[in-house]
């Protein structure tokens, strides 16, 4: 029972159990990407119809992160599960929380290694307790595949041992690269801190230069072979999101937004022992070395965010692992150094209500009620479009902004549905044109061809319900959405349905 590898073990599949039944607490929508940007092109791919985005088509993703869904949705179907929706549905989520459990499970050893059990004992403390970790780890999103890889990679990373080469860590870095690019940021001031350690360097440089030539290569052979065209998109990635800009079009803020806006609340509580760690690093610059690798990443990554216009709180999620180690090897430090032994349980239990109670509220809020119809409304159209006689469905028209519900991935049968599109080719898009004027705009849009149209309640006060009546339609379901509607996406989504 004292073998430290089945403590280890056991902590493994502690983190994994957390992760998975955290999953059935995430029922909400997030962004577009967690199902347009994975399982929509993995179902394609697997059931022959489906919807790709012109990302796709521009060739700026690949197809690695896809095609373990895909992977996936070929096993369920093999045993005669495509049609069941829990499985279809629910399993990827499980599957990517079990990756992220391992992830944790790596972050966790990647803590004890660097700082001490005590720093990873908090370091697992702040990283099960973050709100925003919670809340991504069982979405399919790149940016979770980031975290996850991440933890992952830093398990065998040489801490304590600069001479060993370690692959394990330069495999992970690959492949997070080739997942989404500016992962790059996040590694390589790891792999700078390795060779600058290390009298092997020039082993490093080969062992480092061959790992990324073979990742790189499976990726880019796989990518060409989706896409039918020869096509490297990790630069097509960087040319379109940097030099292009091209993520203005959904949006821009300014260059401080991560600091003063993204990363409090990302942080909640957590803040407190990044900043408290930031400042000791600073006013302590012989304190150990193995701090400053993780420092820099979590620098350059924000900064590099930073300059980018297009910001969300889902790009911060690749550098949570590290704040959190951060943070965990502070409180281990302090706890250490500066309370007695009678006050330490105290003062443990404290610290730990206080991460607790900081990040429950919003964990619960944005996972279970916050942007909650989208998911609903794919499960009632599943439901009522049905099998056999109930397939008549002459189509299913969107009546939202561009993406503001999965699609194929949930719905699971192949009826036509059409929606708005966003795409940053045409400006204004067309979503766009039609919220502009939608009294006329609709007319460019004859609901009689569709047995069923989604629409937010914002949208259906403008356009009236007798519109919807004399054209035979009724509200057959309505679910409730968000407490802050805005001009597109209101209180509520509505389904109605072409008597």
């Amino acid at each position: 029972m004292n073998n430290p590898i089945m403590r280890l073990n056991k902590h493994l599949v502690a983190f994994v159990a957390f992760r998975m039944l955290g999953a059935f607490f995430v029922r909400t929508y997030f962004v577009p990407d967690e199902y347009w940007q994975s399982l929509e092109i993995a179902y394609r791919s697997v059931f022959g119809y489906g919807y790709e985005t012109w990302e796709w088509r521009r060739g700026i993703r690949s197809y690695l992160y896809p095609t373990m869904f895909a992977i996936f949705y070929r096993v369920i179907d093999f045993f005669g599960l495509s049609r069941s929706y829990f499985s279809m549905t629910m399993g990827p989520k499980l599957f990517q929380s079990a990756i992220c459990g391992y992830g944790d499970y790596g972050l966790y050893v990647a803590s004890r290694n660097a700082f001490g059990p005590k720093a990873a004992k908090w370091t697992a403390a702040l990283q099960l307790t973050s709100w925003l970790v919670f809340f991504m780890s069982s979405r399919t999103l790149t940016n979770t595949a980031e975290m996850c890889l991440l933890g992952m990679g830093l398990k065998y990373f040489p801490w304590r041992e600069p001479e060993k080469l370690s692959a394990g860590y330069m495999f992970f870095a690959a492949l997070s690269f080739c997942i989404r690019p500016t992962s790059a940021v996040l590694w390589l001031p790891f792999l700078i801190y390795h060779f600058l350690m290390s009298h092997r360097k020039a082993d490093i440089f080969a062992t480092a230069g061959f790992i990324g030539f073979m990742v790189i290569g499976i990726s880019t052979a796989l990518d060409t072979h989706m896409s039918g065209r020869t096509v490297f998109t990790m630069w097509e990635f960087v040319k379109v999101n940097f030099f292009e800009a091209v993520g203005d079009h959904y949006g821009s803020l300014p260059w401080h937004w991560y600091l003063s806006i993204g990363l409090p609340t990302a942080l909640s509580f957590h803040v407190l022992p990044f900043v408290f760690a930031i400042l000791q690093t600073l006013r302590k610059s012989s304190v150990g070395s193995d701090k400053w690798p993780v420092i820099a990443s979590i620098v350059l990554y924000v900064a590099m965010l930073s300059v980018v216009s297009h910001k969300e709180h889902r790009f911060l999620a690749p550098v949570m692992p590290l704040i959190n180690m951060l943070g965990g090897l502070w409180l281990a430090d302090s706890l250490e150094k500066r309370k007695s032994k009678e006050e330490k349980p105290r003062k443990t239990a404290w610290i730990l209500a206080g991460l607790f109670l900081a990040n429950f509220p919003i964990a619960i809020f944005c996972g279970t009620m916050h942007q909650y119809a989208p998911i609903q409304v794919m499960r009632f159209l599943h439901d009522y479009v049905g099998d056999g006689p109930k397939l008549d469905s002459s189509g299913i028209l969107f009546l939202t902004p561009c993406h503001s519900t999965p699609f194929y991935s949930h719905l699971l049968r192949n009826v036509p549905m059409q929606f708005l599109t966003c795409e940053p080719q045409q400006s204004p898009d067309e979503a766009d044109r039609f919220f502009a004027d939608p009294l006329n705009a609709i007319d460019l849009y004859p609901v009689e061809k569709f047995s069923h149209v989604v629409i937010f309640d914002s949208l259906l006060e403008i356009l009236t319900r007798k519109y919807f009546a004399d054209r035979k339609f009724t509200v057959c379901a309505k679910f409730f959405h968000s407490f802050f509607p805005d001009a597109r996406r209101g209180r509520e989504l509505f389904v109605l349905c072409r008597k």
